[in-house]
């Protein structure tokens, strides 16, 4: 794991956090035909519950997210052990600000001007066991794994491209 965020692995990682499978709505998808507020079919809703699925070396979940108390399931699809971080950004801070501090030094510390808010890890296709839920408020999230790849020079995974972010609405 990376200087750069291995406090973000270790607090990820030591809380076992980490998210539940979605929950299920009550069977009806049909929107009432006068229920003006219903979504087009061109306009996704944000994502509530979103389950989050690691690959070798991406993630694969809603671009984005309801605001609010969420739970989070991860699985890892990959053939490596993966973890999710899901960090908050300040306000003016941008993903592409996280990459360039990815790019630049992968083992730099953690900036100030992120926030971790949970996640956690699992080896090759298996589902993290233990949930948490986060409350999220509207902003830029990123999800990242800090895990090192023995098969890529022990790079972290997150400087191979498994970073994502994620737009709280």
């Amino acid at each position: 794991m990376s200087k750069m965020f291995r406090k973000i692995g270790a607090v990820a990682l030591a809380g076992s956090f980490v998210f539940a499978l979605a929950a299920c709505g009550d069977g009806n998808d049909e929107p009432a035909a006068d229920d003006a507020s219903a979504e087009s079919p061109m306009t996704e809703a944000p994502a509530t519950d979103p389950t989050v699925v690691a690959h070798d070396f991406e993630f694969e979940t809603p671009d984005t997210w309801a605001a609010g108390e969420q739970t989070i399931a991860f699985e890892n699809e990959g053939e490596e052990p993966h973890e999710m971080v899901l960090i908050a950004l300040d306000e003016g801070k941008t993903f592409e600000d996280v990459m360039a501090v990815i790019e630049e030094d992968p083992n730099a510390k953690p900036p100030s001007w992120v926030t971790i808010i949970g996640g956690n890890g699992a080896g090759p296709g298996q589902t993290a066991k233990k949930p948490t839920t986060a409350d999220l408020e509207a902003g830029t999230y990123v999800l990242a794994c800090f895990v090192t790849s023995k098969a890529n020079d022990d790079q972290p995974h997150a400087a191979l491209g498994m970073v994502k972010e994620i737009t709280v609405a």
